[in-house]
């Protein structure tokens, strides 16, 4: 009690300091804790958020996955929709229900959105047969023979007969007569137009003369050697060979006449006499259309592939031997799968077939 009596002040002191520390210590450890019970709500809601944004974005991808069947499905059913309507148009034009085949065209002429256009080649063909002609032209005085759409779809080239064989070049969107190439001994029976346009070849009595389109002027004139007979041409795609066949008795050929070097390198023996050639579009193949049938030969290791089978549509036979028949037309597909064959029988036909399915004889 002395000591308090005598040091009552630094006593106090002490005392004070010592309430002060106890106070700030329980201020700090409150305060701490407050900060840690405040960051765990934080985390909390962190990871609430978090959680949300994940579920935000599988709902997102669950809807876009949903969207994304919804137009596959849509698309699915408007390309159905699209063959059945065509296969309608068909259906109307063989009734001569030409009205009604024209305005299920008409449904698709003009598409909304240009990646949309769900036009193919049967559209246009069926489209071309609803509106009738778009031109007569006149200028021929005889029986006109063959004719040759330029690649460009511009031109349009006819072969007239005798007494006075002429070959006329058109402009098909006025049908004005652009040219008239003359000085044919014989009758013109075939022509083609060259990949580019630029040239045109055409068959008369014996020859094959190749004429230039834009000045009407001849180029070169290939006649047969000996008993050769030449038949009908093809340009190669890339411009750089014509195939001309070759009859000799009953010997037949093709023959390959380099444009640009003008002389003949090679000649590919066959077994029938071609009425009609063809090159497939990546030059490979070469189509061969006859009385025997259409056959197929590798260009390049001179063979012949066998008879090609596998349809998609059918008008006639059943494969691309049409018996006894002249073979009028042959066409390759844009991608060279398909070749289509057209022949006059009794019933005229026409098949397409697989190219791929081909197999060796």
């Amino acid at each position: 009690r002395k000591f308090l009596r005598r040091n009552k002040g630094p006593v106090l002191a002490a005392a004070a300091m010592v309430a002060l520390l106890v106070v700030g210590s329980a201020v700090s450890t409150w305060q701490a804790l407050r900060a840690i019970r405040a960051e765990g709500v934080a985390e909390e809601r962190r990871e609430a958020a978090e959680q949300a944004e994940q579920q935000a974005k599988a709902d997102r991808d669950t809807a876009d996955k949903e969207r994304r069947r919804a137009e596959a499905n849509e698309e699915k059913a408007q390309h159905n929709l699209y063959i059945a309507n065509m296969n309608r148009v068909r259906f109307e034009l063989e009734h001569n229900n030409i009205e009604s085949a024209r305005k299920l065209l008409e449904l698709y002429r003009h598409p909304k959105e240009p990646e949309k256009d769900r036009r193919g080649w049967e559209w246009y063909y069926w489209d071309r047969i609803c509106q009738g002609e778009l031109h007569t032209l006149k200028g021929h005085n005889e029986q006109v023979l063959d004719v040759a759409f330029s690649p460009d779809g511009a031109l349009l080239a006819s072969a007239g007969g005798s007494p006075n064989p002429t070959v006329k070049v058109w402009d098909t969107v006025t049908g004005r007569e652009l040219r008239t190439l003359t000085g044919f001994t014989a009758v013109v029976s075939m022509i083609e137009f060259s990949p580019d346009g630029r040239m045109l070849a055409s068959r008369s009595g014996t020859a094959v003369t190749l004429w230039e389109v834009t000045t009407a002027k001849v180029i070169r004139t290939l006649t047969p050697e000996g008993k050769e007979t030449f038949g009908p041409v093809a340009f190669s795609p890339d411009w750089n060979t014509l195939a001309v066949s070759v009859s000799e008795g009953v010997a037949w050929s093709i023959k390959f006449w380099d444009l640009k070097e003008e002389k003949w390198h090679g000649s590919l023996a066959v077994n029938t006499n071609p009425s009609r050639l063809q090159y497939s579009p990546d030059g490979k193949l070469l189509a061969l259309g006859s009385s025997d049938g259409a056959q197929l030969w590798d260009v390049a290791r001179r063979t012949r592939l066998h008879t090609v089978t596998g349809h998609f549509f059918n008008y006639g036979h059943d494969s691309l031997t049409h018996v006894g028949e002249a073979m009028t037309a042959l066409a390759f597909s844009h991608d060279g799968r398909i070749l289509a064959t057209c022949g006059r029988t009794v019933r005229p036909s026409c098949t397409t077939s697989a190219v791929a399915s081909s197999s060796a004889p």
